[in-house]
């Protein structure tokens, strides 16, 4: 069952151009929050439209409606992020040999996801001022607040209260927080405002080309308000009111990530420069009208493979799965979710009720086929751990494109 809101929104205005162009694309109907777990199978979700766009002046694909900042907020306090981190190393010694960097340099981040590469930077030197708190800084009352909450909170008069207290930085860092942002303009304004004149802001975001290229609806998510690639990440510096220094791409399963580092420059007023606009239109248009296809797809082959009262098994019962499940009308084929984490084990999947369980309750007689909903890097070590199941007939599979055993690469 579901409770369905809607909320006021100018859906055709992009959210960082803020042209009127936005083209409306992929409609998924009312979703649920992924992390909003249910307590029975009973329960209600909250649920808001979930729709999907690219403008047509910038080239930048876009949730048309963001959710709601604080229906955004975990509800259990165990749950986490995580971010790659495999290549911060090498960022930080490429921040650490910027030029004109000051002797004492001190630096800062915006969110907890910036932590990580605050200690990096702490031993390579650096000073750190400040690290934005979503509760003493932003005043966000619950203790789960995270990057839904800065993104929505941070604005330049709360950014100058963090540098008033704590000083303007060198060097800001800001991980995975500007693809959640609903109003990019006053978020990247107040990074500004944090940044000292001649400063360097290091933005990172996911690379989407290669997901919407591969029609990976997983991709999107309740969360991600933008869909940035190598064409559009470079608009955010610029409304940061900074010079793009540098735009690397990191190699990642499912995702590769962009590393951003631009310089204040002050007096230079915001400029919004779209590059290959025609190109990313196509693409996200070419993305969109899949859908329908996939979804038809996955099913038709899911039925030909299942026998009677049988049903396939999920493993991984994050925000992949949910949308796997849910965009593509999966529920009544799918048995169970399995996830290895015990304080998921006993609740139930956001949307479909699916009962989240541990792998124990994998049974290859009634559930044959297994399908990943999580990065194909930790795929081997799970098929090692369960032999049982493909000893006993069960086979793995995964549900995401990029993966060497995607369900998708067995269906035309």
């Amino acid at each position: 069952m579901a409770q369905s809101m809607t909320r006021a929104t100018s859906a055709r205005t992009c959210k960082l151009c803020a042209a009127a162009t936005v083209e409306i694309l992929l409609d998924l109907g009312h979703q649920p929050v992924a992390n909003h777990f249910r307590g029975s199978s009973d329960d209600l979700d909250m649920r808001f439209p979930l729709v999907w766009g690219c403008c047509t002046s910038c080239g930048l694909s876009q949730l048309t409606a963001p959710f709601p900042d604080e229906a955004l907020v975990p509800p259990y306090p165990w749950f986490s992020f995580r971010e790659p981190e495999a290549h911060l190393d090498e960022v930080v010694t490429r921040i650490m040999a910027l030029p004109e960097l000051p002797n004492e340099l001190m630096v800062g981040g915006v969110s907890p996801k910036d932590d990580s590469t605050l200690e990096r930077l702490r031993g390579a030197g650096a000073q750190v001022s400040w690290r934005i708190d979503p509760r003493t800084d932003l005043g966000a009352e619950n203790p789960a607040a995270n990057v839904e909450t800065v993104q929505a909170r941070l604005d330049c008069n709360r950014a100058r209260h963090v540098a008033d207290r704590g000083g303007r930085v060198n060097v800001l860092i800001a991980r995975h927080i500007a693809e959640h942002c609903a109003s990019p303009p006053q978020f990247l304004s107040a990074l500004s405002d944090l940044l000292a004149d001649g400063g360097h802001l290091m933005i990172e975001v996911p690379d989407c080309a290669a997901n919407m290229e591969r029609h990976d609806y997983a991709m999107i998510w309740e969360e991600h308000t933008l869909y940035l690639t190598e064409e559009t990440a470079p608009m955010l510096l610029a409304r940061a009111g900074c010079k793009l220094v540098e735009l690397r791409r990191y190699a990642h399963p499912f995702e590769d990530v962009l590393v951003l580092i631009g310089r204040k420059e002050p007096g230079v007023e915001p400029t919004i420069e779209a590059t290959g606009t025609d190109a990313l239109v196509d693409n996200a248009r070419a993305f969109a009208a899949g859908f329908a296809h996939r979804t038809h797809s996955i099913k038709q082959h899911l039925n030909d493979r299942l026998g009677p009262n049988q049903g396939f098994a999920l493993y991984g019962a994050g925000h992949h799965a949910c949308g796997f499940i849910n965009f593509h009308g999966l529920a009544d084929l799918c048995d169970l979710v399995i996830d290895d984490t015990p304080q998921k084990q006993g609740l139930f999947m956001a949307g479909s009720g699916l009962p989240i369980l541990s792998a124990a309750a994998l049974d290859p007689m009634r559930q044959p086929i297994c399908l990943f909903a999580f990065s194909p890097s930790s795929e081997d070590k799970i098929i090692d751990k369960h032999s049982g199941f493909t000893d006993g007939g069960g086979a793995f599979f995964s549900a995401l494109v990029d993966s060497p055993r995607s369900i998708w690469s067995h269906i035309k």
